[in-house]
């Protein structure tokens, strides 16, 4: 039976979450989350506090799946590469981000895993509607800076 990781990011969650499901149907499961300091979405204070809080439920809910969930400091690719090798794991699973700067990294990690004999299967994320096919009647949304009044 084929063990996947599971790398969970901004989704914590074991519900509507479709990297779980799909890797849970496909073999074992190998929970993960990185905590990396050069990634841009690592923040203080109170998000960290939420994280923690968040970690901990996500901890409890994935126990009661008989997953014990990994967290790991230091670099996302020499994570990656480590628990693949402990876990004997040819696949990791992510939901996709939507931030410009995650898309980048997740393309640049995907090449990086290949080369190592890894593939990344990157599924949609549980959203209503993708951002990047939100309209409105004018064509996609944008952002002012100035009020369209003046």
């Amino acid at each position: 039976m084929e063990t996947s990781i599971v790398w969970f990011r901004n989704d914590l969650r074991v519900s509507c979450n479709p990297a779980l499901f799909h890797s849970s149907r496909s073999g074992k499961v190998l929970p993960v989350y990185i905590w990396d300091d050069t990634l841009p979405d690592q923040e203080g204070g109170a998000s960290r506090w939420w994280l923690y809080e968040s970690l901990l439920y996500l901890e409890r809910s994935l126990m009661k799946l008989g997953c014990p969930l990994i967290c790991g400091r230091g670099k996302t690719k020499d994570l990656l590469l480590h628990y693949a090798k402990i876990s004997t794991s040819h696949k990791i699973a992510i939901n996709e981000r939507t931030e410009p700067w995650a898309r980048s990294f997740d393309r640049a990690l995907s090449e990086e895993m290949l080369l190592a004999g890894l593939k990344i299967e990157i599924h949609p994320p549980d959203l209503l509607a993708n951002p990047e096919e939100m309209t409105g009647k004018n064509g996609p949304y944008r952002i002012f800076t100035e009020s369209p009044h003046e």
